[in-house]
């Protein structure tokens, strides 16, 4: 079963990128508080357009605006809106993001047979794009047509970076595709270890009927990983005889980045489309290459995150029975085995048992709640004593503590156990 996504409006208002999910009906769009999408900016009108769902698609109705509805650089009084599309409100500019759907994924060798290299960005020069350096004698990525791509980079760098888990991430990563280049299926995968093999972490396709497979070129993605290039591919030859290529396929288009973070592949970015009046351009795969520059540091950052709030969420269990120095000594020691959270370690080990004297007889003349009182606060004690002499709290057995201690020499942990019980004695009759 496939899940969707909502239809979503970004766009950015007084430096800030936003992003709007579109409900079910109709959404007024104007200056007025009585708005469902309220924009403050002068050059909006107080009800500027409304945008409303018919059957599977969502139209936009200019409401007699004064500075009217420009969709694609061309003004229009109703328009049905596809997937990618542009317009503007005043000065406002809108991207819409049709609905995506799960997809299946299988790879082919072959997909480029008869297909033609279009253009190719090494990631250094992502990365100045990024940071908005160009190439003096290149005027297409920020000239006025494209001046879009600046309010993207803003975009994409607030959303990713304020992205939870690793799998906010690939949503944001893609809806941020699909909203800026006209893409009808997509997908994200990480590199797999010692290898050009990729594993997809998420597949989408904007056609809410689409359920055929996404077949992605392994040779595409090899090349990207290898080179460290974004690549785009036209179709080149739709009069030759059918064969397992972007011809057969029906494909217009594919475009391939490699996530790369300080020389390393993370993984990359997938996109392809059949529409021929909207094919794949230079200009997109600057732009694909430079979201895939920012998305690689996101989430270079947020794995490193996960593993320090995945090594944290075990040092806080470990650290209810165990010392600080055995708590580290665990966690390393996981770490030097692959991080698989289990290893083996043979140690003479001392254990001890200790219990309160006379607990039978005192406990007779207390309250229950008298008694898990004073358990608490006694075993709190206890627990200091071990920890201060590096051992593990067992468990505990009605007024008794079970603990063990080991030391690399056979003595260590006896000496361990027998100073813990000194120390235990002292606190809980100090």
């Amino acid at each position: 079963m496939t899940a969707e996504k909502g239809c979503r409006l970004f766009y950015t208002l007084n430096g800030s990128a936003v992003e709007f999910e579109l409900g079910a009906g109709s959404v007024v769009v104007g200056r007025s508080q009585d708005c469902d999408l309220m924009i403050s900016d002068d050059s909006v009108s107080r009800r500027h357009a409304e945008l409303t769902l018919k059957g599977d698609s969502w139209y936009i109705k200019d409401l007699g605006a004064k500075n009217g509805t420009v969709l694609n650089e061309r003004t229009v009084a109703h328009s049905r809106l596809s997937n990618g599309d542009r317009f503007k409100l005043g000065n406002v500019h809108f991207t819409y993001q049709s609905k995506a759907r799960n997809l299946g994924i299988s790879f082919s060798e072959n997909v480029t047979a008869r297909s033609m290299k279009l253009d190719s960005i090494s990631m250094e020069e992502a990365s100045l794009m990024m940071l908005g350096v160009k190439d003096p004698s290149d005027d297409t990525l920020l000239s006025e047509a494209n001046d879009w791509i600046p309010g993207l980079m803003s975009e994409a760098a607030q959303s990713l970076l304020a992205s939870g888990g690793l799998d906010e991430m690939f949503e944001a990563i893609l809806s941020l595709a699909f909203a800026h280049m006209p893409a009808e299926r997509a997908c994200i995968g990480l590199c797999q270890e010692a290898d050009e093999t990729v594993a997809v972490k998420l597949a989408r396709s904007t056609n809410p009927a689409d359920t055929e497979q996404l077949v992605i070129s392994s040779t595409i993605t090899s090349e990207a990983i290898r080179d460290r290039n974004s690549v785009v591919y036209l179709n080149s030859n739709t009069d030759a005889p059918p064969s397992q290529s972007i011809t057969n396929l029906s494909l217009t288009s594919i475009m391939c980045a490699p996530l790369c973070v300080d020389g390393e592949v993370l993984g990359v970015i997938y996109l392809d489309t059949r529409d021929g009046k909207a094919p794949f351009k230079p200009i997109h795969l600057k732009v694909l290459s430079a979201l895939a520059a920012l998305s690689a540091v996101a989430l270079r950052q947020a794995s490193l995150r996960e593993e320090v709030q995945r090594e944290q969420r075990i040092r806080d269990r470990l650290s209810r029975y165990s010392s600080p120095h055995v708590v580290d000594r665990l966690v390393d020691g996981g770490e030097d085995d692959g991080g698989s959270g289990m290893y083996s370690e043979e140690a003479v080990a001392s254990i001890l048992f200790a219990d309160l004297a006379g607990f039978t007889s005192l406990s007779e003349t207390m309250t229950p709640s008298e008694v898990t009182l004073m358990l608490n606060a006694i075993f709190a004690r206890l627990t200091e004593a071990v920890f201060e002499f590096e051992g593990t709290v067992d468990k505990f057995i009605g007024d008794e503590i079970m603990a063990f201690f080991w030391s690399p020499d056979r003595a260590g942990g006896s000496r361990r156990a027998r100073g813990a019980l000194r120390c235990s004695d002292a606190r809980v009759h100090g």
